[in-house]
């Protein structure tokens, strides 16, 4: 290459077989870290695995679990609620039965006025 009138000369100071060697701890170091992102990736991907199943079942036996108590308390407030309408039943019963007695009572005292 000329330039002005002048050579340049480009010298390299490594010699091949020192350029090959650093290539090759470069290529080794390479090697090392892919090898380690993949066992890496591996790794999580079996934890992750076992997060999802461990959810999974976390959430069956919870449901479950859930679904029994719900039930539970669903008879419980059925039961409350035939009882609670057997009172109010028997209320609305009796304060009738008051009701047809006054009336009576009533008329009763209306026809011996007259």
């Amino acid at each position: 290459m000329k330039k002005n009138n002048e050579e340049f000369i480009v010298k390299f100071f490594d010699t091949k077989e020192e350029i090959e060697k650093r290539l090759d701890k470069q290529e080794e170091i390479m090697r090392v870290v892919v090898v380690v992102l993949v066992v890496a990736f591996i790794t999580m991907l079996i934890m992750l695995g076992g997060l999802v199943i461990d959810t999974w079942r976390w959430k069956t036996n919870t449901y479950k679990d859930m679904e029994k108590m719900l039930d539970t308390q669903n008879q419980e407030l059925q039961a409350n609620r035939f009882d609670g309408m057997d009172k109010k039943i028997s209320d609305v019963q009796e304060s009738i039965k008051q009701l047809s007695d006054q009336v009576v009572q009533l008329s009763d005292k209306k026809l011996l006025e007259e």
